[in-house]
């Protein structure tokens, strides 16, 4: 093929693998807030009220937030206790705001039911903002999705108990939810759903991010219960290596069996500053917490809490929709390794039929090894120009915050660079069925390894490896019947783009506004792996038949 033809190909395939980009960023966006909602008007009205301006615990600030809570809670004629409390967690003497904490348990007890579900949200602020997203925007929301809730119980149509539980002093080490465990340990064999929301920056998705274990049936029931559904299996572990903590932590670690934690982390560099305020919260946002928590408690609030009690994990990842990919963990493990023995067996009958060249082997191992290699270099060239174009006399947020708005130039150039050694490399080939084998060992391998070690992130490997396996087999049978098999790789290139589009390109975003710059380079050897396996599976259009 020539070398003009080559270039086209290649740019061809850079613009296909940008689209998907494109593709994935968009699977965990937002859409625009339906801004005529009653129900959402309701909450930016609390809001506006509740992220007034910074109320830290034990100020006279949260007590005009507490009276605001406490005085909807009364037009409501709900039934409600607030519970005062000091640093020690001891029960207060006096209802002192300057020296005293104080949560409100509202309860709706419908009568022949023993099960229940609680939402829970935190109504201080730290001393840095006023804490519209962190956690405003949670607490005016669960008022709304109370409103309604008493609504129900009032006419009848409730079936499960409910407990709304508005926490003071999270900021300060959760002090309100380890008050609640502690001094309600009662509650807790009825409580058959905890969802906590918080929030780490003002816009964007609104993230399941957290759960409890055993939450593969628990996860079904969500995707039921919610119009969008953002989550990752992986998130909890990203969440583990992060200096947080929330009131759910608590719930956790007091034998709480069923729960979820939501949270939106985009634009992290407004968490605990003046900036969270009302006016800078992402409207669209904002109507996503308010939609999800509306219909969480809707739907859990009528459907049979014991339907999601299973013994294993869930393996999951958002998907272009707003809903997410769900498969049991067993059952993700066993299409591993069906795929993975398969590529084995087929690995060894290409050999057999001697279809398989050594020294084409090596290339292809040069040229993925070589890939990587300068994926990395160019990762850290890029951190450190940036660094020296934004200035050593900046802050590190600031760092954070500029680099996190061209971090997509890296995906960009990841991917020219790649494409490019694709198109070099192809000049020097004489049969691509090596460059198919070599990827699918490594994503064989690959989801082996994380099925024994971190099981959450299998999904990643599942699909590239069926693709893989598929083209290799149809290429080995096309070239037989004498056919280059150029159709079949555009095919598995594009089914390679969409895959890595839904399932590695947004989990990819989340961790970067969950941790920053500093996995700039992990995220530029993923990037060439995605990259890699696309180009792999196009590679064949640029390479004649033996």
């Amino acid at each position: 093929m020539k070398n003009n033809n080559r270039m086209l190909l290649g740019m061809i395939l850079v613009c296909m693998i940008l689209g998907g980009l494109v593709i994935g960023r968009g699977v965990i966006s937002v859409e625009p807030a339906d801004e005529h909602d009653a129900g959402y008007q309701k909450a930016m009205g609390h809001l506006s009220v509740i992220a007034k301006e910074v109320h830290p615990s034990q100020t006279p600030e949260i007590e005009q937030v507490r009276q605001y809570i406490r005085d909807e809670l009364n037009r409501m004629g709900c039934n409600y206790v607030e519970e005062s409390f000091d640093f020690e967690g001891k029960h207060s003497k006096n209802n002192d705001p300057n020296k005293d904490l104080t949560n409100f348990i509202v309860t709706l007890d419908v009568p022949e039911s023993n099960e229940a579900v609680m939402l829970v949200s935190h109504y201080d602020s730290t001393a840095g903002g006023p804490g519209a997203a962190d956690d405003g925007i949670s607490v005016a929301s669960m008022l709304v999705a109370l409103e309604q809730s008493m609504n129900a119980y009032q006419a009848g149509t409730l079936k499960n108990d409910m407990y709304y539980l508005f926490t003071d002093g999270e900021e300060q080490r959760m002090l309100g939810a380890e008050h609640f465990v502690k001094n309600h340990k009662d509650m807790r064999q009825n409580i058959k759903l905890v969802a906590n929301f918080e929030a780490r920056g003002n816009e964007g998705a609104l993230i399941m991010f957290q759960t409890s274990a055993n939450n593969n049936k628990l996860l079904g029931e969500l995707k039921r219960a919610v119009s969008h559904l953002d989550a990752f299996s992986v998130a909890a572990r990203i969440y583990e290596m992060m200096p947080n903590d929330t009131d759910l932590t608590l719930f956790l670690n007091n034998g709480y069996t069923s729960c979820l934690n939501f949270a939106m982390i985009d634009g992290g560099d407004t968490y605990h500053q003046m900036s969270d305020n009302f006016e800078n919260i992402s409207r669209d946002s904002a109507y996503r917490y308010y939609e999800t928590i509306t219909e969480i408690a809707d739907y859990f609030g009528n459907s049979d809490l014991n339907d999601f009690i299973d013994d294993e994990n869930g393996v999951y990842f958002p998907t272009i929709g707003g809903s997410i990919f769900l498969l049991s963990a067993s059952c993700a493990k066993t299409i591993v390794t069906i795929l993975s023995v398969m590529a084995l067996v087929w690995f060894v009958i290409l050999i057999i039929k001697k279809q398989i060249n050594g020294k084409e082997m090596l290339k292809s191992a040069v040229f993925f090894a070589g890939s990587l290699a300068a994926s990395a270099l160019l990762s850290t060239g890029y951190r450190s120009a940036v660094r020296a174009l934004v200035g050593n006399g900046e802050t590190t947020t600031d760092f954070d915050r500029f680099i996190g708005y061209v971090s997509i130039v890296q995906a960009v150039l990841v991917c020219l660079l790649v494409t490019s050694l694709t198109v070099w490399v192809s000049k020097s080939l004489k049969s691509y069925q090596e460059q198919l084998i070599l990827a699918m060992m490594i994503c064989a391998i690959a989801g082996m390894a994380l099925m024994m070690w971190f099981d959450c992130l299998i999904y990643l490997f599942m699909m590239p490896l069926a693709i893989l396996l598929a083209q290799s087999v149809f290429v080995y049978f096309l070239q037989r019947s004498g056919k280059t098999g150029s159709v079949v790789c555009w095919i598995s290139a594009i089914a390679m783009i969409v895959v890595m589009s839904v399932s590695l390109y947004p989990l990819m975003k989340v961790i970067y506004d969950a941790l920053r710059n500093a996995f700039l380079l992990y995220f530029a050897l993923v990037e060439a792996l995605g990259a890699y396996l696309v180009n792999v599976c196009f590679v064949g259009t640029m390479v004649r038949k033996k």
